[in-house]
Formats: C-alpha cells, sequence, structure tokens
C-alpha cells in the first residue's frame, strides 16, 4: 500500500483532532490549550512532525511545551492515526513561532475571566462534608478539612491532603470549597485540578510580552482561598512551579487559605525544589489511608442509600470484605450489582453470582486467603516462627510482627471479628486489637519504611 503523505494528513486534520478529542475524553480547557492550536509540519518516512504555534522568545517555555505535549499526546496521536490510515507513525512535536496563521483557534478568554471561572463550574455538587463516610482512616484529614473551612486563612495553612486514588482526597476537596462559598459568599473561592493550573501557565507563556506574565503573577491576589487537586503534577515543570511559588508566597503572607492534594506526602518527591517542600509542609500534612471493613460497610451502605439500592446485607459484607483498594471500585462493584440485578429481576443474588459478576473488580484466587497465611508471611518477612506471632510473648522481636500481623488481619480479612483476631494472636483483648490496628495505621502516614513493609506484604499476599 503506498505511504500516506502530508496532503492526505492535512485533509484530515479536524479530523484526527476531535477523534483525538472524543477517543481520549479530554476536557474543553485541554483541548483548546493543547490540541486544537496544533498543525501538521512535516512527514519524512514515517515520522510526523506536529507544530505547536509560540511567539515567545523564551526556550524553557518552548522546551516544557514539546515536553508536556510529547508525554501526554503522543501516543493519542499515534493511536488516532494508525487507526485512520492503517499505517504506524513516530510523533515529534515542535515549536513553529513564525507561523502566524497558523493561531486558527478561538482566542482565549482574558485571564481573569478563565480564574473566574474556576470558582463556580468546577465542584461536584455530591461532595460535600454531609455525603463523606468518616472512618478510621480518614477521621483526621476530614477534621482538618472541617477546620480549614470554618475559619479560611486562620489555622493549617496550607492544608496538604495526600493519599492514593479513590480514597476521598477530591471529595474533600470539593467539599472544602463548597463549605467557603456558602457561608463566605463574600469569599473568592477558586478550585482547580494541577492541569488546569498548567494550561493557565501555556497560554500565558504564549504571549509575547513581559507585562503578560507579570499580570498572571499578580492574577491570583483577588483569591481568598485557592484549592489545586493533585498538585503533583507540577513538580519538574520549571515554568509551572515558578509561577505557583509566587502565587503561593502572594497568598500565604496575606492570610489567604491555601488546600493541596496529592497522592504522597511532600518528602517522598526526589525532584520538589526545596523551596516548595518547605512551603508544602509549613501548614499541616494529613494522609489518608485504606478504608477498613468498617468504613467500606459505611461507604456501601450510604451509596446505597442515596442511589436508591436495594442490595442484600450478604452482598455488600462479600463486596466491603473483598474489595479493599478504594472507594471508586465499591462504588462501581455495587453499581455493577445493582445493574446486573435490573437485568435479571427474578434471579437472587447470592455470593457465587456476585463472584461472577464483579470479576473485574475481585481477584478470583482472594477467597483462598487465610489468616494462617497472613501469619506465615509475616514471620516469613521477619524471620520469626509463625507460633512466635499466635504465642503471648512479649518481647521487641515479636511484638512488632504481631502488630502488623493484626493490621493485616483487620485489613485483609475485614469479616474477622476484633475478639477472633485477639484469640488468633496469642488471646489478646479487643483492646490491645485495636491499639495494635491503630498504632501501624498512624506509623503507615508518618513512617516509609512502615509504609513498605505492609506494601510489600500486600502484594505477596495478593500474588
Amino acid at each position: 500500500m503506498p505511504h500516506v503523505t502530508l496532503k492526505e494528513i492535512t485533509e484530515q486534520w479536524p479530523v484526527i483532532q476531535a477523534e483525538v478529542r472524543e477517543k481520549f475524553e479530554l476536557l474543553d480547557l485541554t483541548y483548546s490549550t493543547w490540541i486544537a492550536p496544533l498543525r501538521p509540519f512535516s512527514l519524512k518516512e514515517k515520522t510526523f512532525v506536529i507544530s505547536f504555534p509560540n511567539d515567545s522568545d523564551n526556550e524553557d517555555s518552548a522546551s516544557f511545551i514539546t515536553l508536556h505535549l510529547t508525554k501526554k499526546y503522543s501516543v493519542c496521536f499515534q493511536i488516532v492515526l494508525e487507526e485512520l490510515f492503517h499505517d504506524s507513525f513516530e510523533i515529534v512535536f515542535t515549536i513553529a513561532p513564525e507561523n502566524r496563521d497558523h493561531v486558527l483557534f478561538k482566542k482565549q478568554p482574558e485571564e481573569k475571566d478563565l480564574l473566574s471561572s474556576y470558582s463556580t463550574t468546577k465542584l461536584n455538587p455530591r461532595y460535600t462534608f454531609d455525603e463523606f463516610v468518616v472512618g478510621k482512616n480518614n477521621q483526621y484529614a476530614h477534621a482538618a478539612a472541617i477546620s480549614v473551612a470554618d475559619k479560611p486563612g486562620m489555622e493549617f495553612n496550607p492544608l496538604l491532603i495526600y493519599g492514593g486514588p479513590g480514597l476521598g482526597k477530591t471529595h474533600l476537596m470539593n467539599s472544602i470549597a463548597s463549605y467557603i462559598k456558602n457561608n463566605y459568599p463574600e469569599k473568592n473561592v477558586i478550585y482547580m485540578t494541577s492541569e488546569d493550573f498548567t494550561n493557565q501557565i501555556v497560554t500565558t507563556l504564549q504571549k509575547r510580552n513581559q507585562d503578560s506574565i507579570n499580570y498572571h503573577r499578580n492574577l491570583y491576589r483577588d483569591v481568598d482561598a485557592l484549592l489545586i487537586d493533585d498538585i503533583q503534577f507540577i513538580i519538574g515543570k520549571e515554568s509551572t512551579e515558578d509561577f505557583f511559588f509566587h502565587a503561593f508566597n502572594y497568598l500565604y503572607e496575606n492570610k489567604k487559605q491555601i488546600v493541596l492534594s496529592s497522592d504522597r506526602p511532600p518528602k517522598d518527591y526526589a525532584n520538589l525544589e526545596e523551596r516548595l517542600r518547605s512551603r508544602f509542609t509549613s501548614g499541616l500534612t494529613v494522609g489518608i489511608s485504606f478504608p477498613d471493613y468498617e468504613t467500606r460497610m459505611a461507604i456501601l451502605e450510604r451509596k446505597e442509600a442515596t442511589s436508591g439500592y436495594s442490595v442484600d446485607n450478604e452482598i455488600l459484607r462479600y463486596i466491603a470484605n473483598h474489595i479493599k483498594s478504594n472507594i471508586r471500585d465499591l462504588e462501581g462493584a455495587l453499581n455493577k450489582i445493582h445493574f446486573y440485578s435490573r437485568l435479571h429481576p427474578n434471579t437472587t443474588i447470592t455470593p457465587e453470582i456476585a463472584k461472577s459478576v464483579l470479576i473485574d473488580y475481585i481477584n478470583p484466587d482472594e477467597d483462598t486467603l487465610t489468616p494462617e497465611q497472613i501469619v506465615n508471611a509475616v514471620a516469613d518477612h521477619f524471620g520469626i516462627r509463625p507460633q512466635d506471632i499466635t504465642s503471648k510473648k512479649q518481647n521487641r522481636d515479636v511484638v512488632y510482627p504481631r502488630q502488623i500481623t493484626i493490621y493485616l488481619l483487620r485489613l485483609l480479612l475485614g469479616d474477622l471479628t476484633l475478639q477472633k483476631i485477639g484469640e488468633f494472636v496469642g488471646g489478646k483483648d479487643h483492646t490491645t486489637i485495636s491499639y495494635s490496628y491503630e498504632r501501624i495505621s498512624k506509623m503507615i502516614s508518618s513512617d516509609e519504611s512502615v509504609r513498605s513493609t505492609v506494601e510489600l506484604l500486600k502484594k505477596k499476599l495478593k500474588n
């Protein structure tokens, strides 16, 4: 088959852009900032060069733009082009400042209009404090969020909430923003993702004069509370970090509230500038860990009530026992069970049916996990005997592995009561079991070695 020509790609360019937008579900602002300005530039053999307009002479700006485009969108274009032309391409991005007629996309809104749009359009109305299920895994983050929302800028500034995906960070961020807006209507509250923030910087850097850059640095002077989700994505982007640094300093010095979320604590980011690391940790840093069994059940019961579902408690317990990763998976599994029951209204859903329906969520072999396996895995990791963990020994070399065992039994086998766990590890009472679980939970949030140990053991047990 003959090779695709640049002319053929150019003729299909609007279709290609539309396909990238639809297939990868790009937000309007993301599309208008990154995809709409792109134009075919050259095609040599199978190397397809796509150009991005930039009138700035700033080399850092050009480098940042091409690196961002390559990381985020090269694969997107490869997939769409291959589907359209039945041929594979290497995608390369370049800057084309001389292409003035290249700028055929819509004029960007004025910065203040763009900024103000985040105060109203980005909040999820379902994410409020009333709808947030509080458990042992998130109670400190929840309490800090309420304090910040009630007295913005007065304490815990900045507040940084960290944790893995789907654990409730975005819910808390939205709750804070909504609470401040509803209770302090005179305050200007801005909630955005780090991608939104980065897109603003790119728009500013495309302009040709220093005045525009200075204007953007002063853009946040009217903001009373700034909330940025997934702040880790600005790390390593020099221009974005610099703009954020100036915005942070102004807001902090003027006692305006700053709330950030991240997938891990600041100390764990090797490439984070020290000037930002010190600012991130200057207020309060709180973590959200995996929900325990009781919290998972509460989440499922809340979802069932608010969605109008009717699912047998036995199935709720089955889901809570087997899905421990995050809230999204819990709610997704419940949605799937409800959908199945609608398709089969005359079928009683049993745990066996639930296991089949939820094969995308639950490891088929997970049912085989036993307390003995957990004890053996912990004993093997620490180089002690399994009977030491289940004995009444209180020496230091045994107590810590036993507490790790208790934590994993509680986390991974949620149907075990505190009493059963106590009986299994040497006849301990429920107070000792609760203390051990809480101690390891707190250490996971503050001690990297403990967190690594627990994650390693979870992976071993899963495999």
